[in-house]
């Protein structure tokens, strides 16, 4: 199954410009644990970044991970890994995120 975008809807103005993952009906969550020294809330996922999915028999009884390159606060690119959303807090209490914002082509920045 591909992963997918998800926008909210415009209306909903605290998470304008903002995207969640989807992989079939599962959303995803990002945790600290999976994503050490990223403020999961300041990193942005490029609207052209590459989705890969990947299963992880070793992670929280077996669960398949999302991962895709995204650029951390200073426009550095990083690999983020996203869990399934019902996994999340299992582990350590650490910052989650589940809508990141969506950064746009420099070509759409432009007036």
């Amino acid at each position: 199954m591909p992963v997918r975008r998800i926008h909210a809807h415009p209306k909903l103005e605290e998470n304008r410009g903002r995207v969640a993952l989807m992989r079939g009906p599962v959303v995803y969550a990002f945790e600290g644990v999976d994503n050490p020294g990223l403020d999961l809330f300041e990193v942005e996922l490029p609207v052209d970044a590459r989705l890969n999915s990947e299963h992880r028999p070793d992670l929280l009884n077996g669960v398949t991970v999302v991962r895709a390159t995204a650029m951390n606060a200073e426009g550095k690119p990083v690999t983020l890994t996203g869990i399934p959303y019902y996994a999340w807090a299992n582990r350590h209490k650490m910052p989650m995120n589940l809508w990141l914002k969506e950064a746009l082509p420099e070509d759409d920045l432009k007036p």
